[in-house]
């Protein structure tokens, strides 16, 4: 017997719509109600259900009376027959119409609640439209509510499976309870008995939905039911029950399990048959089987409070103290699965990928218990809740220790990626062939013969590492640990974290570890080009310079960092044993080893460039004896003719340049003496010429062609004078 499928139906065919026109159209409800309507069009054509005809028009010599007395007798418009229970188990597509009909109405209510609200100003409908939209939604109930009729009584004859009548029911109930909170949400009673008791019918519905939906999410473990727990029915069950004047502390499950009707026999009963510990307060106490201590938390274990590093937080909110245990046991069942794992598995080469895997569930339970607590916050902000406030402070203080949890799983699943060997890339070895046997060892008689069962052919050597696979892996490491800093640089911005010296002390300490990391991964790379030949010969002092500047930094910042091994005060125990999950807890081994191999790199490369100086025919300008015994650049001595004994082309000018110096050039002397000096041939002395105005600078006349010219204009008259004053 085939299901039915109506909650995927039903999410397939009521999102699309909306996801494609939200961001280009402002009124999406009224364009999926038109989506929805020629669906529903369509299916009726396809099955052949006509439209039902509409009464004639009365004769002329009818009366008004008549034509009043026919219209009360017989409706203008037959009402279109709904599909049967035969109908439906012959065909799928029946119950589909069941299903569109009542997505139609619901979707018109919304659009004309859509329609109100973004004309006024409040959120709040007013009494005609609430009236018009409640009625649109009690349509949609009741189409929902006679499809879950029809295959509870007429299972047989439908071919409905107890999934198909659950999700059915859970449609109904989900309407009717979004009918009843569009009827009394922003109403105000005279008293908290009538607020409650106007507020029943709703609880009574989501309860019902969301215990239906609960246990059919842990049977088929599908993402379509999660979704409609965590956007709709949730949140409406909890408002539901704010409103009823129950505490946020209360879990959502209890509150449920409490509103559920007893009458409803044969509904527990179909739930029951499908998660038997639905109605149980201790569900997972039975499904618990591991045998480790460490991992025994159940459901009803939930945490009250949060403590951390001397503070201590009370929860008030239910939904984060379920997440903060479900991560408590997803992070107890990483402690036993990791350590089976390494025992199982000593020498995989890919130990790392499937180690990383095991970090999963412990990461999405984290960000779940991250997501509830900024919900939290979220709604004490719009409450208009003060950070004065003592519920305010305490979710901050439950913020910091969901951040810093996530953070620290997140930075040991990185760090377990790294390198297989589990020591955070303190080392690097490329894959080298093993050597093949000689030939004497082996007989042509067994070369030649075919391979058994017992002597199977041997596999051909793996080839040797290339220089670019190896600088992938380090580009990886590299990728990793920045990952790892970014991590870290989240935690000092959070707030409250810069009231507690200590803690941003214990992240300076981890982020110089990482960085000295870094540093030795790059000094790698260039080591690997270096050994592969893969520098010229001219920059290989250069690269092993480079190597050298990279050690010396790293070793300077994990030095300065943790003189005296890096302890982090306040964490629990060394987890560097290979027993334990990584975390970001970074212990004083672990600076000490590298700190050993940085400084063993240092002390390498200072040996190989003294030596590569010592070798070199022409020292390195920056060798400290070159600096000293080596002459002056010839550039400096220009006006010096070099003799051949002494000319050095490889000095001609200071390189590399260790300072900005000015370039000595050959000096431009300006002529300015020309208009002072008499000289043959030229008519007005340089001495007078500053007096008479008829040489020098102001007169500016030579050879006295512009003396002639200036009294030809003083015989002429007067001076024509240009625009504002000045001459042409």
């Amino acid at each position: 017997m085939t299901t039915m499928n109506i909650t995927k139906f039903l999410a397939s065919t009521t999102s699309p719509p909306l996801s494609t026109t939200a961001t280009s159209n402002t009124k999406p409800h009224m364009t999926q109600h038109h989506h929805l309507a020629r669906q529903v069009l369509s299916l009726r054509r396809k099955l052949g259900i006509t439209k039902p005809p509409r009464k004639n028009k009365p004769s002329k010599g009818q009366t008004s009376a008549q034509t009043s007395a026919t219209e009360t007798e017989k409706p203008s418009r037959q009402q279109r027959p709904l599909p049967t229970a035969a109908e439906i188990g012959a065909d799928h597509a029946y119950l589909r119409l069941y299903l569109l009909l009542a997505a139609r109405a619901h979707t018109h209510a919304l659009a004309m609640k859509e329609g109100h609200t973004s004309r006024a100003s409040d959120s709040v409908l007013p009494g005609r439209a609430r009236k018009q939209v409640t009625s649109r939604m009690r349509k949609a109930a009741s189409y929902a509510a006679s499809l879950a009729s029809l295959l509870s009584s007429n299972q047989r004859e439908t071919k409905a499976t107890d999934t198909d009548i659950l999700e059915a029911t859970a449609y109904a109930r989900r309407l009717s309870g979004a009918e009843e909170l569009e009827k009394h949400v922003g109403k105000k009673y005279s008293s908290a008995e009538r607020q409650t008791k106007a507020w029943k019918k709703c609880l009574t519905c989501f309860s019902e939905a969301q215990l239906i939906y609960s246990a059919l999410l842990s049977r088929s473990k599908k993402e379509t039911f999660r979704e409609l727990l965590n956007s709709e029915i949730e949140p409406s069950l909890r408002y539901a029950a704010y409103q009823s004047g129950i505490s946020r502390s209360v879990p959502l499950a209890t509150i449920a399990r409490r509103n559920f009707r007893k009458d409803q026999s044969s509904l527990s009963s179909l739930i029951t048959s499908i998660d038997s510990n639905a109605f149980t307060e201790a569900a997972a106490k039975t499904s618990n089987t591991t045998s480790d201590p460490a991992s025994t938390t159940s459901a009803t274990d939930i945490p009250t409070s949060i403590t951390w590093r001397g503070h201590t937080a009370p929860l008030s909110d239910s939904q984060i103290g379920q997440s903060l245990s479900t991560a408590n046991t997803a992070a107890a069942t990483l402690k036993v699965s990791y350590r089976d794992h390494l025992a199982s598995n000593p020498h995989a080469s890919k130990l790392n990928e499937s180690l990383a895997a095991l970090y999963d569930p412990v990461l999405t339970s984290s960000t779940d218990t991250l997501d509830a607590v900024t919900k939290a916050l979220a709604d004490l902000t719009r409450e208009g809740v003060g950070e004065s406030d003592k519920r305010v402070q305490d979710l901050r203080i439950a913020s910091l220790y969901a951040n810093y949890q996530l953070v620290s799983w997140r930075i040991g699943r990185n760090r377990v990626l790294i390198s297989p060997a589990l020591d955070d890339g303190l080392d690097f070895h490329t894959f080298s062939p093993k050597p093949r046997p000689s030939p004497s060892t082996t007989t042509t008689t067994d070369a030649d013969a075919p391979p058994t069962p017992t002597h199977p052919k041997p596999k051909p050597p793996k080839p040797a590492e290339t220089t670019t696979h190896a600088l992938h892996r380090l580009r990886t490491r590299h990728a990793l640990l920045a990952s790892i800093l970014q991590s870290l640089d989240i935690l000092p911005a959070l707030p409250g974290s810069a009231r507690d010296p200590h803690f941003l002390a214990s992240i300076e300490r981890k982020r110089a570890y990482f960085r000295g990391l870094k540093c030795l991964n790059i000094a790698y790379s260039h080591q690997l080009l270096l050994s592969e030949g893969k520098v010229g010969e001219g920059g290989v002092g250069r690269k092993r310079r480079e190597v050298l500047a990279l050690v010396a930094w790293g070793l300077g910042v994990v030095g300065g960092a943790a003189p005296d091994g890096g302890v982090d005060a306040g964490e629990e125990g060394d987890e560097e044993e290979k027993a334990h999950p990584r975390t970001s807890h970074v212990s004083p081994s672990s600076f000490k080893a590298l700190h050993a191999q940085l400084t063993a790199l240092e002390t390498r490369y200072r040996a190989l460039i003294h030596m590569h100086d010592l070798l070199s025919p022409f020292p390195s300008t920056n060798s400290p004896s070159s600096t000293t015994n080596r002459a002056e650049p010839l550039i400096n001595h220009l006006t010096h003719f070099p003799s051949p004994e002494t000319l050095d082309l490889t000095n001609l000018v200071p390189w590399p340049p260790t300072q900005l110096e000015p370039v000595p050039v050959k000096p431009v002397f300006l002529d300015v003496a020309w208009n002072y000096i008499g000289y043959p041939g030229r008519v007005g002395g340089g001495g007078d010429g500053g007096k008479s105005g008829k040489g020098g600078i102001v007169g500016g006349n030579v050879g006295g062609e512009e003396e002639v010219g200036g009294e030809g204009e003083r015989e002429g008259g007067k001076r024509k004078r240009g625009w504002f004053g000045f001459g042409r």
